[in-house]
């Protein structure tokens, strides 16, 4: 179930709300601290002797096999403690070396890992997150699609010229009207009722009032608008769509909604201080058609366009 106003954000900038500055990984290797020598690897040694054991008594059906394999083993670990005890000396000194290499390497190794871990807390830092953001979000203004017309001949609801007088109180010279945005393949163009421009942001806002019918006609119902929604939000446009009651009953509040999504996106404020005073704008639900259907039957729409 969706409300009026309906706020539209172009993916990229919903995004932009959790954005975080890329942070490069440490490549570097922690240096292992070297592992002293032994004379004799007692362990592998006995490991040895039980699988060569294990191995002969295997072969009992074949008793000369079996104790020649056992000797051969035997042999052969001798052979291994003998020339582990005579490396011993050399291991010993290229351990000693390594010893002595290790801690320079490790020292480092922990300033490169702190100068690291210091430039991620700076990428990281809010001042810094927030300084990205905000240059992120220039790059995707500027991707902006512009309106290519001025000149649209589409019809004006009734209520929109006493609308635009509060845009323009507000709002002053970023209101624009009769915009027109070509449809490919398609021979009339979209129109917004209203458009809030920041030229020097490059940002663009579709406001436009949804009428539950005209002309006997049910309009702007949900998912009516889905195609034209999307059209706009393609072109990195920001769209917010007022129902025709809320900007006749609570037009001041409307033009508060409209400053809260520019302060939400510019993470400026400042549009926000002339309406300190002003309450939040009231939600009403969004029709389906045969809600739409029936508000036609009960002239739904005389009770707030006739009201004082």
């Amino acid at each position: 179930m969706s409300y009026y106003p309906i706020i539209i954000i172009p993916d990229r900038l919903k995004k932009l709300k959790s954005a975080l500055p890329k942070v490069p990984k440490f490549q570097e290797i922690q240096p292992r601290s070297p592992k002293a020598p032994k004379p004799l690897n007692m362990r592998l040694m006995i490991t040895e002797f039980i699988v060569i054991l294990v191995l002969s008594r295997g072969l009992i059906l074949e008793p000369p096999i079996a104790i020649g394999f056992l000797i051969f083993g035997l042999i052969a670990i001798a052979i291994q403690a003998l020339i582990l005890k005579n490396t011993y000396p050399s291991r010993l000194q290229k351990y000693e070396q390594a010893l002595r290499d290790y801690q320079p390497k490790l020292e480092v190794y922990d300033r490169l890992k702190a100068e690291h871990d210091q430039e991620v807390q700076r990428l990281t830092s809010p001042e810094q997150i927030t300084e990205f953001r905000q240059r992120q979000l220039l790059d995707i203004l500027r991707a902006t699609k512009l309106n290519d017309g001025n000149n649209s001949k589409a019809r004006r609801g009734m209520c929109e010229a006493k609308f635009a007088k509060h845009l323009k109180r507000y709002f002053e010279q970023n209101i624009y009207e009769r915009l027109t945005l070509s449809i490919p393949d398609f021979d009339k163009p979209y129109s917004p009722d209203f458009a809030y421009i920041d030229r020097g942001l490059n940002l663009y806002i579709d406001i436009e009032i949804d009428e539950p019918y005209t002309n006997s006609k049910p309009i702007h119902f949900v998912g009516a608008d889905d195609r034209r929604n999307q059209f706009f939000s393609q072109r990195g446009w920001i769209i917010i769509r007022f129902c025709e009651e809320q900007v006749v009953r609570y037009p001041r509040q409307c033009c508060k909604a409209i400053a809260e999504v520019i302060a939400d996106i510019l993470g400026d404020r400042l549009e926000l201080t002339r309406f300190e005073s002003t309450p939040d704008l009231p939600k009403i639900k969004h029709w389906s058609r045969g809600e739409a259907i029936l508000m036609i039957k009960n002239q739904a729409r005389d009770r707030y366009l006739k009201s004082p």
